[in-house]
């Protein structure tokens, strides 16, 4: 019973934060015209190829990162990058704040994705992962179906801050779910050690592979 109810908690923790991130990739297109002329800046489309960029570049890396650092490190990094973005792209007064905001965000968003595939890979035999991938599929598509309008009402009213305001107390929902629920065994290795095992060349590699697959397309 107890790991049934720790699977529960955990898989609960897997689709708060995967609803945060769905939700904020579908919503920011509603804001994005009105982020512009906020910002006066005809730089828009950088705030969505920053997200993509940042995310599919961390993609190759986070699983490493989580066998070098553990499932619940890389969880709650991905968190607090995707929450410290949300900040600095809310906040920000100039659109270059803003890209740079997105691009972290693009960081953590990817990796709360990634980590999700991860745990249930983990949690899960292979006979039974198909239905519980279709329920983190239903969570991302009622983001989905609720991210426009709530973009939309937020930038009419001309709050579209708050669209990234609001993903700090989600995030930090998310975050006390992990550190509460997620029980998982972590590397039993040294700092000096972990940063000897990141395959730093890789990802410089896959980062100007990425930027030039952007600027060409």
């Amino acid at each position: 019973m107890s790991d049934k109810l720790n699977f529960a908690q955990v898989f609960l923790a897997l689709c708060v934060s995967c609803f945060l991130s769905a939700l904020d990739l579908t919503a920011v297109s509603t804001v994005i015209p009105t982020m512009a002329a906020a910002l006066d800046s005809d730089q828009y489309a950088w705030i969505g190829t920053a997200y993509a960029l940042a995310s599919t570049a961390l993609v190759p890396w986070t699983a490493g990162l989580a066998n070098i650092f553990g499932r619940r490190t890389t969880m709650i990094g991905s968190l607090i990058l995707f929450a410290v973005g949300s900040a600095v792209t809310g906040s920000a007064q100039t659109m270059a704040a803003a890209i740079a905001g997105r691009t972290v965000q693009g960081l953590g968003g990817g990796g709360i994705l990634i980590m999700t595939d991860i745990l249930i890979v983990d949690m899960v035999i292979l006979a039974e992962r198909g239905a519980w991938y279709g329920l983190v599929g239903a969570i991302w598509a009622l983001a989905s179906a609720i991210g426009p309008p709530i973009g939309g009402a937020l930038a009419s009213s001309g709050n579209w801050r708050w669209l990234f305001y609001l993903n700090l107390p989600v995030s930090a929902v998310a975050m006390v779910l992990v550190l509460c629920f997620f029980r998982v065994k972590s590397p039993k290795t040294t700092w000096a050690e972990k940063m000897e095992m990141m395959d730093y060349a890789n990802l410089c590699k896959r980062l100007v592979q990425d930027t030039h697959e952007q600027e060409s397309n």
